[in-house]
């Protein structure tokens, strides 16, 4: 939800007028982070590194060539995540392209919506999308 979170402002920005988005790299940022979370949940699972903490220059010298694999790993993995959810967002954001810009609307209107407000406005878009 988080990462979905930090790209979809952008996605909707770029939908909405695509030269207006003048980088968003901060969100991507963002998501990239989660995203390594997520990744390095997985892989440092269950993984001792004792060699840290050891004086063999050998090992350690092993260890750190893992410990790079692994991390190379991580990062791969973080960037199929960003890119699957990116697509997911993309798709949220066109399904629900209606409810995004009645809200765009009425926030230009009024500068504030309850959660009250967002939801009858996102209802009403459904009902006319029928």
């Amino acid at each position: 939800k988080h990462i979905i979170h930090d790209l979809a402002g952008e996605i909707a920005e770029r939908r909405f007028d695509p030269c207006s988005v003048e980088g968003g790299a901060m969100d991507r940022d963002n998501a990239h982070y989660r995203a390594e979370l997520i990744a390095r949940g997985s892989a440092d699972a269950g993984v001792h590194d004792p060699a840290r903490e050891s004086s063999d220059h050998q090992l350690q010298k092993q260890l750190d060539e893992q410990w790079s694999a692994i991390d190379a790993e991580m990062e791969s993995e973080a960037e199929r995540i960003v890119d699957e959810i990116t697509a997911e967002t993309e798709k949220l954001i066109d399904d629900q392209w209606p409810a995004v810009t009645a809200i765009s609307e009425a926030l230009l209107e009024r500068d504030i919506l309850t959660g009250i407000e967002v939801r009858q406005i996102i209802e009403g878009s459904r009902r006319t999308d029928r």
